[in-house]
């Protein structure tokens, strides 16, 4: 099985919380970490199969965007 993580960094701990929800049941993947970056911004990173993370990175990123439209997502292989 490849191994791969995600990552979604957004303003708020209320905002991380939301996407680290949505990640966690769209896909079969771990959070392995959430990370405080400054300024107010927050990351959280997922493990998983590549597919299982490009799924929850998503959804992740569908439920941050349609709540308020702000945020950043990352994928690495």
């Amino acid at each position: 099985m490849n191994e791969s993580i995600g990552m979604i960094e957004t303003q708020g701990y209320a905002g991380i919380v939301e996407a680290a929800d949505a990640m966690a049941k769209a896909a079969n993947v771990t959070i392995s970490k959430e990370l405080t970056i400054g300024g107010g911004y927050m990351s959280v990173v997922v493990k998983g199969d590549v597919g299982s993370v490009k799924a929850a990175v998503e959804a992740g990123a569908g439920a941050r965007f349609a709540a308020r439209g702000a945020g950043r997502r990352r994928e690495m292989r």
